[in-house]
């Protein structure tokens, strides 16, 4: 009877650890997407801030390129910028298509008042879109890669 008992703990503890660190994984890759959600929409912030100050994106702009990226943002070279017929998009490439879905996501939540539109391209290279543009029409360069987090300046 005591080996029963033995069994049954060693089985629950077992369990229970196991449950814990599934909880503690998805902790972890919860606060990795609502990290990198922070940063692109700070990011694209800023360079909302850029344009309204009057300075005007080239083609192809990069961080560190034309736009004087600020000290404290760590991380820009991460990120692309890309002006195409007057619209400015700032985009991350993202590891996988459930990544971005999951940036995606922790974006449209924290960002209530974001007025633009969010998109990303999942890996068969269709346009996810969270939120349209105002129109409805939701215009993404070409040149966005798949699994890409993409933000309408």
């Amino acid at each position: 009877m005591k080996t029963f008992y033995l069994v049954a703990m060693l089985l629950f503890f077992g369990w229970y650890a196991v449950k814990l660190t599934a909880a503690d994984a998805k902790a972890i890759h919860e606060a990795s997407a609502t990290e990198v959600a922070a940063r692109i929409t700070a990011f694209s912030g800023y360079v909302r801030a850029y344009q309204l100050d009057g300075n005007v994106l080239t083609e192809g702009t990069t961080p560190g390129g034309s736009i004087p990226v600020p000290s404290w943002f760590d991380g820009a070279s991460h990120f692309s910028v890309v002006t195409e017929a007057g619209s400015t998009y700032v985009f991350m490439a993202m590891p996988d298509a459930a990544h971005a879905a999951r940036v995606l996501t922790q974006i449209q939540y924290k960002s209530a008042s974001w007025d633009k539109f969010l998109a990303g391209r999942n890996a068969g290279g269709e346009l996810v879109t969270i939120r349209p543009a105002y129109d409805g029409v939701v215009m993404v360069p070409g040149s966005i890669p798949d699994n890409a987090v993409v933000v309408g300046i």
